[in-house]
C-alpha cells in the first residue's frame, strides 16, 4: 500500500506503510465506484473493498483542503483516479494540498495544477525537520485536526499559538475594555466598532509606519497609519490588487475621538472613507489573521456582521458577560503566591494575543536548520512489508504486520536520529520517558532558567510524545465555557512526533518555542527574529559554539535577521 500524507500547515514526517487491505475483501478488478461523505472520497471495487480514498476538509468559500490520501495498491493509478472524482465534485474549489511529504506526492500535486489550475501545494524533499502547530479559523468555528477529526465540537477551545477566536469570544474582549455598557454600546451602534477588519494590498505587502494611506475623496491622509474596513466597500479597489489581509483588532483600544484621545490605537475614519484608521504605534500588536481573495474576505466579512449584536439587550448581554469572566490565566500568576522566576510573567492568554498568526520567516527558519544537517546512515534497514499471500492464515499474516510494525518504528526512529549533546546521549533512547526527562532537564538547567526564566506564570510544560503530523510542536490551548466564557481548561504542551524521539534537534526546536513563549513582552511570530536568536543561543549552550555559529550563517544567508 502506497501513503501518500499531507499536513496543512504543519511538517512533513516518515509515514508507516499501512495495513494490508487485500485481506478486507477480494482483489480489485472490473468497475469502481465513490463514496462520498462530509469529510473523505473512497473510491471501492464491485466487491466493496477500498481501493484508493482522500480525507479533506470543505471549508466553504470555494476552497478545499487535503489532509491525506491513501492508495491501497502501487501501480495501479487509484490515488490519481479519487483524485481526479474529488476534482469533479467540487468543480469551483480552488484544492489546497498542504506540504507534499514524498517526491511522489509532489509530482502529482503539480501533475494536477497543470490539467486543472485551481491547485496549492507547497513542495518539499525527504528531508524532515522540527514544525509548529498551527490552527486555522474558518468563519466563527476553530477547527483544530487532531487525530484527523473536528474538535470544534468538544468545547470551545481557543488554540494557541494561532490567536484566532469565534467573533463572540473577540467581542467579548473588546467589551472588557469598557467601564460603561453605555460606552461599548455607542462603539458598536454608532462607529461601527467590529473585532476583525480588511486592508486591500499587493503581494508582499508589509506595515510601514512612515506610509500615508489614500483618502477616498482623493490624496493622502494628514498622517501615516494603516486604514482597513469592510472589504464590500472597498472591492472596486480590489481590481489589479493580489490580496486582501485580516486582521484581529480586538486587544487594541478604540477612540470615537481621534483628536482628544491621542494615545487610542485606532479611530473611525476621518477623511471620507468608511473604516478605521490604526495608528503606526500599535503596529506591533496589530495580529495579521491571513491573507486571501476578495471572495474569502466578502464572506467572512458577512459571517463576522451575522455574529454581531443585533439590539442593545444582545450588546448589553455580551458587555455584562465580559464582566464576569473570570480572570484566571489572563493576568500575572505571581499575584497567587507562587513567584515566577524571570520571564515575561505573563498568563497563558495574554501571551497568546502576543502571538502574531502571521510567520513569515518560517520557510527561511527551516531551511535554515536543514542545510547544517546532513543525512547519517541508518544502522537499521528498512523492514520489508508483508504480504497477505504469504500467508495461510489471517493470524499468521496479523501477527508477521505486528512484528513489521515494530521494526519499522525501530528504523524510522533511527532514520530521524540526530544526538548533539551529552544530555541527549544520557536521556534519548527512542521512547517517550526518555524524551520528557530530555526536556526537563534541558529547561531547568541554570543558564536556561538565567536567560529565560522558569515559566511558572504559564500552566507546567507537558511533554508528550504521539503519532503526529509534524516532527514537533509547542502548543497553548484555553477551553472556555461557552455560556460564561470563563476558562474551563488549559494545555500547556511539547508534543513529539514518535519518530523523533532520537532527534535532538527537534527538541531543542520546540524548547526555543517555549523558551520564547515564556520571555517575549511585545508582540511577536512562531519563527521570527526573536525566535531566531533564540534558538542559537540555546543551540550554543546545549550543543557548542561551532554548531551555534554555523546555525547563525545559515539563518544570515537565509535572510533571518539575528543582528540588531
Amino acid at each position: 500500500m502506497k501513503v501518500i500524507k499531507f499536513a496543512p500547515g504543519l511538517i512533513p514526517v516518515l509515514k508507516h506503510q499501512e495495513h494490508d487491505q487485500s485481506s478486507h475483501g477480494s482483489w480489485a478488478g472490473g468497475s469502481v465506484s465513490f463514496k462520498q461523505d462530509k469529510n473523505s472520497l473512497t473510491m471501492q471495487d464491485e466487491s466493496g473493498k477500498t481501493l484508493a480514498s482522500v480525507d479533506f476538509v470543505n471549508l466553504g468559500n470555494n476552497r478545499l483542503d487535503i489532509n491525506s490520501i491513501d492508495s491501497f495498491d502501487e501501480g495501479k493509478g487509484y490515488a490519481t483516479k479519487v483524485l481526479e472524482k474529488l476534482y469533479s465534485s467540487f468543480p469551483e474549489h480552488s484544492i489546497f494540498w498542504g506540504k507534499t511529504i514524498l517526491p511522489a506526492s509532489t509530482h502529482l500535486a503539480q501533475k494536477f495544477s497543470d490539467k486543472y489550475g485551481r491547485t496549492e501545494f507547497m513542495p518539499w524533499g525527504e528531508g524532515v525537520i522540527a514544525g509548529y502547530e498551527w490552527g486555522q479559523l474558518y468563519g466563527d468555528t476553530t477547527v483544530k485536526k487532531h487525530q484527523e477529526h473536528d474538535q470544534s465540537t468538544h468545547g470551545s477551545w481557543a488554540t494557541g499559538q494561532t490567536g484566532d477566536a469565534s467573533t463572540r469570544e473577540l467581542l467579548l474582549q473588546q467589551a472588557s475594555q469598557y467601564e460603561t455598557f453605555e460606552e461599548f454600546s455607542n462603539a458598536v451602534s454608532l462607529q461601527g466598532l467590529r473585532p476583525r477588519a480588511w486592508h486591500i494590498a499587493d503581494t508582499g505587502f508589509e506595515l510601514d509606519p512612515n506610509f500615508k494611506p489614500m483618502s477616498r475623496t482623493g490624496g493622502t491622509s494628514d498622517e501615516p497609519g494603516l486604514f482597513v474596513g469592510d472589504p464590500e466597500t472597498w472591492q472596486d479597489y480590489a481590481a489589479g490588487r493580489s490580496t486582501v489581509i485580516e486582521y484581529d483588532v480586538s486587544n487594541l483600544s478604540f477612540t470615537a475621538k481621534p483628536l482628544a484621545d491621542t494615545s487610542a490605537d485606532f479611530f473611525p475614519d476621518q477623511s471620507g472613507n468608511q473604516g478605521f484608521f490604526i495608528r503606526p504605534s500599535a503596529f506591533s500588536r496589530l495580529r495579521e489573521v491571513r491573507r486571501m481573495p476578495i471572495e474569502e474576505a466578502l464572506s467572512r466579512a458577512k459571517q463576522q456582521q451575522d455574529a454581531m449584536p443585533k439590539s442593545k439587550a444582545e450588546a448589553k448581554q455580551i458587555w455584562e458577560e465580559s464582566r464576569s469572566i473570570q480572570k484566571h490565566a489572563m493576568h500575572d500568576q505571581k499575584t497567587h503566591g507562587n513567584w515566577a522566576k524571570g520571564g515575561n510573567g505573563l498568563g497563558i492568554e495574554e501571551v497568546m494575543r502576543l502571538h502574531k498568526t502571521s510567520d513569515p520567516l518560517k520557510m527561511k527558519v527551516y531551511e535554515a536548520e536543514q542545510s547544517i544537517d546532513k543525512p547519517s546512515k541508518n544502522p537499521l534497514e528498512k523492514p520489508a512489508l508483508p504480504k497477505r499471500d504469504d500467508f495461510e492464515s489471517r493470524e499468521d499474516y496479523d501477527k508477521a504486520y505486528k512484528d513489521y510494525s515494530k521494526k519499522w518504528m525501530a528504523w524510522a526512529v533511527e532514520a530521524q536520529a540526530s544526538i548533539l549533546s551529552d544530555t541527549g546521549k544520557k536521556f534519548l533512547d527512542g521512547t517517550p520517558a526518555g524524551v520528557k526527562k530530555y526536556v526537563e532537564a534541558v529547561i531547568k538547567q541554570d543558564w536556561f532558567i538565567e536567560r529565560f526564566g522558569d515559566g511558572s506564570s504559564l500552566p507546567k510544560v507537558d511533554v508528550k510524545t504521539s503519532n503526529t503530523n509534524a516532527a514537533g510542536r509547542h502548543i497553548l490551548k484555553v477551553r472556555k465555557d461557552r455560556a460564561s466564557g470563563r476558562i474551563i481548561e488549559t494545555v500547556h504542551e511539547i508534543s513529539i512526533d514518535r519518530q523523533s524521539t532520537k532527534n535532538e534537534r527537534v527538541l531543542l526546536h520546540e524548547i526555543t518555542h517555549y523558551a520564547t513563549a515564556i520571555t517575549q513582552t511585545e508582540a511577536f511570530s512562531a519563527h521570527g527574529v526573536e525566535f531566531a536568536r533564540n534558538h542559537i543561543f540555546v543551540v550554543e549552550q546545549m550543543s557548542g559554539s561551532a554548531r551555534a555559529e554555523a546555525l547563525a550563517s545559515a539563518y544570515t544567508e537565509k535572510g533571518v535577521q539575528i543582528d540588531d
